[in-house]
């Protein structure tokens, strides 16, 4: 599993596709928070608060993320290689994890890169530091959760196409559709909901500093889901 892990971790940094997501990353972010006029700017706000970077960067994960996970099992399947690693001492299960968690720690690495934005609203706080350490906290946690339940989104879409395009679309619209879509769907038929089934009132939750068990079972149960459908396609594949 560690051996599967490093490949997979390797090849982020060793082809052009991590470059690109870490720079599409860095360039939308500073394009939205600072430069282009909109909700997301955070000079037009007038609040030293890092909310906005956050709840812009849950959108640009939307898309990102299916980029890195599109070809994770989809390419071994059309190249042949993934019987090749049915014959490895390694079971299914941690093939999956394996990839999942190389997707999990690179976009770990990602976030490491928003420092630069905590510095800077940490600079233009009145008085300086003037920052909500907990909510700031808070909407770290929420996006890692986020984030790893796109990936397993995402390496659920992989599995089940040897195209990484037609990967990468069915995971962006599932991701779009569980993060936005499915509570708006909802809310069509009826406006009194006791529970909120999508992944954006989840995340705006935790994002506002409460740590609720409830929210983190939630993202851990849908992860589980989609790797475990990952898995069942890979049993399928080895028949």
């Amino acid at each position: 599993m560690r051996a599967l892990f490093k490949k997979e971790i390797r090849y982020f940094f060793t082809s052009t596709i991590g470059y690109v997501v870490i720079g599409a990353f860095i360039l939308f972010n500073s394009l939205f928070l600072w430069v282009l006029s909109g909700d997301y700017n955070i000079f037009e706000s007038g609040f030293a608060s890092l909310q906005p970077f956050f709840l812009l960067s849950a959108w640009i994960f939307v898309f990102l993320i299916p980029a890195l996970t599109m070809r994770i099992i989809s390419e071994e399947k059309r190249n042949g290689m993934l019987p090749l690693l049915f014959t490895r001492p390694i079971s299914i299960w941690k093939i999956v994890l394996a990839k999942y968690f190389s997707v999990f720690v690179f976009v770990c690495i990602l976030l490491c890169f928003s420092g630069i934005y905590i510095y800077i609203v940490w600079q233009l706080g009145n008085p300086k530091g003037n920052m909500d350490i907990a909510s700031t906290i808070g909407s770290y946690i929420a996006l890692l959760l986020l984030d790893s339940t796109f990936i397993a989104v995402g390496i659920a879409a992989s599995a089940i196409s040897q195209n990484q395009i037609i990967a990468f679309i069915i995971a962006t619209f599932l991701n779009f559709f569980f993060f936005f879509g499915l509570d708006e769907l909802i809310g069509i038929f009826t406006e009194n909901t006791l529970f909120s089934f999508g992944f954006k009132t989840h995340f705006e939750d935790i994002s506002r500093g409460v740590i609720d068990s409830r929210n983190i079972i939630y993202f851990l149960c849908i992860s589980f889901f989609f790797l475990y459908l990952t898995q069942l396609s890979l049993q399928l594949e080895k028949k």
